[in-house]
């Protein structure tokens, strides 16, 4: 071997190994605080969101039931399931040309989220109390009692809003915004409409808790998210960003009992004061009784925190809205009360 081709045999070794070393260094920085059950976590000097915390520990493995056929899918190789077969790992791409409902593994989940949307979109009378412990210290209440056989206008009570009993502006304020919505046309499959969409884009893993199924999903397709705007400014925020779903479906009732979505950066929202805010987590919780269409409770709880420092060191205050609604009954509607069924006619004073 002469001196040329000795030097070059060593440029050619000095740059695959550059190579490797660019490849680990972008290995390295791809880890990003929102990770997917057993994903291997980043070590205490790596990046990660603050918020997070448990949220993304890894859970250890149980048997999944052998009917829902594990043994047919593959790992997805942007994540490292757990040692174990008690996670069972779907990529996207693997529902994208057939439907999600014909996958066996999805029907506890997409059945679960057909019975949300039968509950959201039915009739029914129920008591809301919110809470906002806002980042300040200070506290605000608002209560009212809803009823969907009354009038547009009158169906829901207040109690109280934020703190007092509401004015007349305040109450001739909701009424005109109740009479805006009625007769517009409502999407009556939000719920499998959005886990359609975290089914068709995001990354699963499913695992088996005793007799809960918890389904996480890791997606960053655009969803709106709505809120009331009793303390969030506006109604619905447009999110396109990395974030963390996940569901838990009871499979001794079908019921959904969890539903929680974690944005790994936080969203930018404005509270009814103004101030500037992170939301970085939504969960609702829903308790069921057997054999009964309504559930006992739900729960709504939103994680906040401050946009800008409130610290010298730089930390941030943070804040929570909490809901919970109690004492839910059918009710009949009060579009169909006003229905009359009309029966044969008959022609007088023609003769």
């Amino acid at each position: 071997m002469d001196f040329h081709e000795s030097n070059f045999l060593n440029r050619k070794w000095r740059a695959c190994f550059a190579q490797a070393i660019v490849c680990l260094l972008f290995l390295a920085s791809a880890t990003t605080g929102c990770v997917l059950p057993g994903k291997k976590q980043p070590g205490p000097d790596a990046h990660t969101s603050p918020h997070m915390g448990a949220n993304v520990a890894a859970i250890t493995p149980v048997t999944v039931p052998p009917a829902l056929g594990k043994a047919s899918l593959h790992a997805d190789p942007n994540f490292m399931p757990p040692t174990g077969s008690g996670v069972v790992a779907i990529k996207p791409a693997a529902v994208r040309d057939g439907k999600a409902s014909e996958r066996d593994e999805f029907k506890p989940l997409i059945e679960a989220a057909t019975k949300m949307d039968r509950f959201s979109f039915s009739c029914k009378s129920y008591t809301y109390k919110e809470t906002y412990d806002r980042p300040d210290g200070r506290i605000a209440k608002t209560i009212y009692h809803y009823n969907a056989a009354k009038p547009p206008a009158e169906r829901r009570a207040m109690v109280l809003l934020h703190n007092s009993p509401p004015t007349e502006k305040q109450k001739n304020a909701i009424a005109e915004g109740a009479l805006k919505l009625y007769g517009k046309k409502k999407k009556r499959k939000e719920w499998i409409k959005a886990l359609e969409a975290n089914i068709k884009h995001g990354s699963c893993h499913m695992e088996a808790l005793g007799n809960v199924l918890k389904y996480t999903f890791l997606t960053h397709h655009r969803s709106d998210y709505k809120f009331n705007r009793f303390y969030i400014k506006n109604e619905g925020y447009g999110v396109r960003q990395e974030r963390r779903i996940e569901y838990m479906v009871d499979m001794s009732t079908g019921d959904l009992v969890d539903y929680k979505t974690i944005f790994c950066d936080g969203i930018r929202v404005r509270d009814t004061a103004g101030v500037e805010l992170e939301l970085l987590e939504i969960r609702r919780t829903f308790s069921h009784a057997p054999d009964c269409e309504m559930p006992l409770s739900t729960t709504y709880h939103v994680r906040l925190r401050t946009a800008a420092p409130v610290a010298e060191d730089g930390a941030k205050a943070e804040g929570a809205i909490t809901g919970i609604g109690r004492d839910f009954k059918k009710v009949t509607c009060y579009d169909d009360r006003l229905r009359v069924d009309i029966g044969e006619g008959e022609v007088i004073g023609m003769e």
